[in-house]
């Protein structure tokens, strides 16, 4: 009997629970108690829904019959679908949530095709599909695939399609820059002819800019912003007169959007050897603002350089080319977390000024390993004597950032004098000395990395001109141009904080190896450079003697020893790179012992204390 009633009390206490769950569900409150607060929607989510004038539909295409899904997979679309019905009840009546199971050869599947969404193929054969379309009327906005990669960023993509279908029209943007993004060959009218441009065609960043904008382009000798902008660039502007920099900077006091791209050393002008500026600071405007630029500093990295070929076989590394990897990018934000590769050729950094009431976002921070050099020092034909002149800080360097919140004025006085022809200028009627509305600037502290010879090659195939990115500097001009395309809700959506459990030990290893013979490397091309020289001196002077001139013994001689010398030295370099290997596999098989025993070994030694307790009451007398 007693066994029963324990039976039957278990059974109604299950029910119990089962009704209290089923009832919680339908409640119109819920409690968010993950860690970051996955489940709950951001302030600009909800301003986004607020403001839905028309129903939104969102059709969510989630395979879940499919009995193969990996389960990391099937977990992470169940987070979407929780995430959706928060959106669902957050937007009340005007969005409605439908989720779609689109079975094989079923009329959904079709329908998931024909609506662009990508499915992909699992290994028994079956096609799943993760993706969501969003409408509203005639307008649709489609996410093809959600990237478990880009877990963190979930919010923030569904946001942004609901803001975009709500839009009838493309937003402008104004364009300030001495480079030729838009017209490729021709410069913009202040400018000289390019020499070295693409023979006509407008760069990359070009494309994403008109994808997302209507682009007026803005001369550097005007008075004023076109009256109807939504957001203005600045890319290695020309220097600005004094009315156009008050122009600028009420624009960002205003609340609009600012990209702003200067440049201590741009490559690209110096390549061009044109009227280009090879420098962009407008001094007045980042110092105002509260931003300390040093337009004479150029900013590098020990540890991550590029590696240049001259052509002739020599392999040079060049820290103030910093390749950039996931290490040194933000990988919490939208505009960089997607990315894995930068290069920044000859960058500058900045810091915000104490005492401002601004918030700065890093998105490209160097650290160990980061210093600088003065521009003037830069020997671009002699990379070796550039790395010994490269002086190293090891403190971190901000290279590009989002900077938000109350600017002030860089003209506390107010605006200019007119110039002189005031019949051709307005007076300011107004004008603020401090923000308005919460100001937006994305600044980055280099401009080459927007040119096409720094971030893809252009192919022809087919009749067609296709680009081969050969790093990530293309899709970071990208996410710039989409954020800031957005509302100004959205450009307050950060992505989720997302773990990095990157192998810091590792990379550890191979920059104290590389800071070992990075010394002896820079040694021996310079020795190398020494030679060459002299080499082509004796065959000038042998040109010049009709080819009757030998080298001399000592010649020889100095030749041989910088043979043996540099033998020498990649011996040295084998046996470096041997202990680092070494080193990192040590490592590995330590990882390995401990991720295999330490388990084990914890769950045996809970099992014990719990046998010793166990027999500890069992043998002591009542």
């Amino acid at each position: 009997m007693k066994t029963t009633a324990k039976l039957v009390s278990f059974l109604l206490l299950l029910a119990s629970l089962v009704m209290l769950v089923t009832i919680i569900s339908y409640l119109p409150w819920q409690k968010d108690l993950t860690d970051n607060r996955r489940y709950t929607l951001s302030e600009p989510s909800k301003a986004i829904l607020e403001r839905i004038e028309e129903p939104v539909e969102i059709q969510f295409y989630y395979s879940r019959s499919v009995s193969d899904l990996p389960p990391r997979l099937r977990n992470f679309a169940e987070r979407i679908e929780m995430l959706l019905r928060q959106y669902e009840r957050q937007g009340r009546e005007r969005l409605i949530v439908q989720v779609i199971d689109p079975r094989p050869d079923t009329q959904e599947e079709e329908e998931a095709l024909r609506s662009g969404l990508q499915g992909f193929p699992l290994p028994t054969g079956e096609r799943a599909f993760l993706g969501m379309v969003v409408r509203q009327a005639d307008t649709e906005e489609i996410i093809p695939f959600f990237d478990p990669a880009r877990e963190n960023l979930i919010e923030y993509r569904i946001s942004t399609a609901i803001d975009r279908v709500q839009r009838i029209e493309k937003p402008k943007l104004g364009l300030l820059t001495s480079l030729p993004i838009l017209s490729g060959e021709e410069p913009p009218p202040w400018a000289q002819q390019q020499e070295g441009s693409q023979n006509g065609t407008p760069w990359a960043f070009a494309d994403s800019l008109r994808e997302y904008f209507e682009v007026e382009e803005i001369s550097g000798e005007a008075h004023r912003l076109p009256a109807d902008l939504d957001a203005l660039a600045v890319i290695h502007p020309p220097e600005l007169s004094e009315n156009l920099a008050f122009a600028v900077d009420q624009f960002l006091l205003q609340g609009s959007p600012v990209f702003l791209a200067v440049d201590p050393s741009s490559q690209y002008a110096q390549r061009s050897f044109t009227g280009v500026p090879s420098q962009s600071n407008p001094t007045k405007l980042l110092d105002g603002w509260g931003i300390d630029f040093d337009e004479d500093q150029v900013t590098g990295d020990r540890l991550h350089p590029t590696q240049i070929d001259d052509g002739r076989g020599q392999v040079f590394s060049i820290p103030i080319w910093p390749t950039i990897g996931r290490n040194h990018l933000n990988r919490d934000h939208p505009l960089t977390s997607d990315l894995e590769n930068l290069l920044l050729v000859e960058p500058g950094h900045f810091t915000v000024r104490a005492g401002r009431d601004l918030n700065l976002t890093p998105l490209i921070t160097l650290g160990e390993g980061s210093g600088f050099i003065h521009r003037t020092l830069i020997d671009h034909q002699n990379p070796a004597r550039t790395s010994n002149r490269f002086i190293r800080t090891d403190n971190d360097k901000i290279l590009a950032g989002i900077i938000q919140g109350s600017f002030r004025s860089a003209f506390p006085d107010g605006p200019p004098a007119l110039g002189e022809n005031p019949d051709e200028e307005e007076p300011w009627s107004e004008w603020l000395l401090r923000s308005e509305n919460e100001g937006l600037l994305i600044l980055v502290a280099d401009s080459d990395w927007i040119a096409d010879d720094f971030s893809l090659q252009r192919l022809r195939f087919m009749g067609r001109s296709e680009i081969r990115p050969f790093n990530d500097n293309f899709f970071l001009g990208a996410n710039i141009v989409e954020f800031l395309s957005g509302s100004r809700s959205l450009m307050g959506l950060r992505g989720r904080a997302a773990e990095d459990r990157s192998f810091e030990v590792v990379q550890r290893l191979q920059a104290e190896s590389m800071e070992r013979y990075q010394a002896e490397l820079t040694r021996l091309e310079e020795r190398l450079q020494e030679v060459q020289n002299n080499l082509q001196e004796i065959q000038q002077k042998r040109g010049e003697a009709g080819g009757r001139l030998a080298l001399t013994p000592e010649q020889q001689e100095a030749i041989l020893e910088f043979q043996e010398e540099e033998a020498t030295v990649r011996g040295q370099l084998r046996e470096i790179r041997q202990a680092l290997r070494e080193d990192i596999e040590s490592l590995k098989r330590t990882l390995f012992v401990i991720n295999l025993t330490v388990s084990p070994i914890l769950i045996s030694l809970l099992g014990a204390m719990y046998y010793m307790k166990r027999r500890r009451k069992l043998t002591t007398p009542k």
